[in-house]
């Protein structure tokens, strides 16, 4: 007996054969699936939803002439939840966006916002905004329709977008906060049926700019990603490493091997939903910083999150950027006084 998988990825193939040894074939499919998955790259910024597709794959057990003892298939989604199948999986994924964040969270401008979705045997799921304003009463906009089955969506949920579309039909008053939701839509037996609430929406309220906060964008274990933020202090430290030879009693160095390190304090723990997105974050392995200038890919060196219960937490990490900037960065220059 032998066992094939196959499967594709943007047009690409995976398929694997293994011969039994000693009438016994064990094969870690899920590390051979996740590595033929691609990390996605949320670091170009989209002016409307985004179409990922996952892979689609089969598993199957074959005797010596080819005929099949037994088959799987079914579609994977880069992440996965610690291997733990959920109990109405379908129902889940139809109700909810890949998020583990709080139902209501804040963001502010120039924070970088993404809810994913997977389609799920639905027609079509119509993902709206129902934005809150300071004066007036709220206004309901639909940002899409997701119509592809078996398809993993991203969103673009940030501030900007939402106060953009505001302005474009004709709302200049301040935004409090803006849900996220979708109304899917399925097959009847006569009509379409629509069920509201298709995901659930996603709240986020828009806070005032606050330099003491940093950002991150990082994927979690449902594939999606989530943005968190650290409202501790920040430490930028460098390290050197000096190369250097000795020429007639003279020293010259050749390399002075600088690096930086940023090492980051989440600030105090509140809820245990904070604690657990806090956790995602540090297993995570596609995680980025949020900055002015977009979004820079960072890598973990350490981090101390010991958690006590019923007492005050905070936790510390350190990293460094994936690629390191080089030299001072743009000085901006302007005209001076005359000196007197």
């Amino acid at each position: 007996m032998k066992i094939v998988i196959q499967g594709s990825i943007h047009g690409g193939a995976l398929s694997f054969t293994q011969t039994p040894a000693n009438g016994k074939i064990v094969i870690q499919t899920a590390n051979l699936i996740h590595n033929a998955l691609p990390d996605y790259d949320p670091t170009s910024r989209v002016a409307d939803q985004i179409r990922s597709d996952n892979l689609h794959v089969s598993v199957s057990a074959l005797n010596q002439d080819d005929t099949c003892v037994r088959s799987l298939e079914g579609a994977i989604l880069k992440g996965g939840h610690s291997q733990i199948a959920f109990p109405q999986e379908k129902e889940y994924l139809q109700s909810n966006f890949l998020t583990l964040r709080p139902q209501i969270c804040r963001t502010e401008e120039g924070i970088l916002e993404e809810l994913s979705y997977f389609q799920n045997g639905l027609a079509t799921v119509a993902i709206k905004v129902k934005i809150f304003f300071q004066t007036i009463l709220p206004q309901i906009f639909f940002l899409g329709t997701l119509e592809r089955d078996q398809t993993l969506w991203r969103i673009d949920c940030s501030y900007q977008r939402i106060r953009d579309m505001a302005l474009q039909n004709g709302f200049s008053d301040p935004i409090r906060a803006y849900d996220i939701s979708g109304v899917g839509s399925e097959h009847g037996t006569n009509a379409q049926i629509y069920r509201t609430n298709v995901p659930f929406p996603q709240r986020f309220v828009v806070c005032p700019p606050d330099a003491r906060r940093t950002y991150f964008l990082f994927q979690n274990s449902l594939g999606g990603f989530d943005t968190i933020c650290a409202s501790g202090p920040v430490k930028i430290g460098a390290e050197c490493e000096i190369q250097s030879y000795s020429n007639h009693g003279e020293e010259f160095e050749v390399s002075s091997g600088y690096s930086e390190t940023t090492t980051v304090n989440t600030g105090f723990i509140k809820d245990t939903a904070t604690r657990k997105l806090w956790f995602e974050f540090f297993r995570s392995s596609n995680r980025y910083l949020q900055t002015a200038n977009g979004l820079q890919r960072i890598v973990l060196e350490k981090c101390d999150a010991e958690h006590t219960n019923l007492q005050l937490n905070d936790y510390t990490f350190q990293f460094r950027l994936s690629a390191p900037e080089k030299g001072a960065g743009e000085i901006k220059r302007t005209k001076i006084q005359e000196f007197f």
